[in-house]
């Protein structure tokens, strides 16, 4: 991430909008790239029959499948663990979701008093 001889002694994250951290997942958005990605590497592609050119997801390859998205995803998170200076969080507003998540990897948090956390957020329809 950063070279060894580089002027870089810290790394301050916060947020480009001026009243949330984070908002959390949005869930839709976050369905329709799992449902691409499952389809891309657990579907069974069928040659022989034209009529019927993919077979249902078996659930070990999907399985395994889900386990590389989330290895991939979770490394992806902990890249301030990873960083080889100090990782310095700004937080302001909510801090939904993976927002927690990606504060737990870094190496200072400082939040305002205005700073609300949550893990799970309750949509009433």
């Amino acid at each position: 991430m950063i070279e060894d001889d580089s002027d870089i002694r810290a790394i301050v994250l916060s947020s480009r909008a001026p009243k949330i951290f984070t908002a959390g997942l949005d869930r839709t958005s976050n369905y329709t790239h799992n449902s691409k990605y499952l389809k891309q590497n657990c579907v069974l592609q069928v040659s022989e029959a034209p009529s019927m050119n993919e077979f249902p997801v078996e659930p070990a390859r999907q399985a395994l499948a889900i386990k590389k998205l989330i290895s991939e995803f979770q490394h992806a998170m902990a890249a301030p663990e990873r960083c080889r200076v100090p990782v310095i969080v700004a937080l302001h507003g909510p801090v939904y979701g993976l927002g927690i998540d990606l504060i737990s990897y870094c190496d200072i948090r400082y939040a305002s008093s205005d700073a609300t956390f949550s893990i799970k957020v309750r949509v009433i329809e």
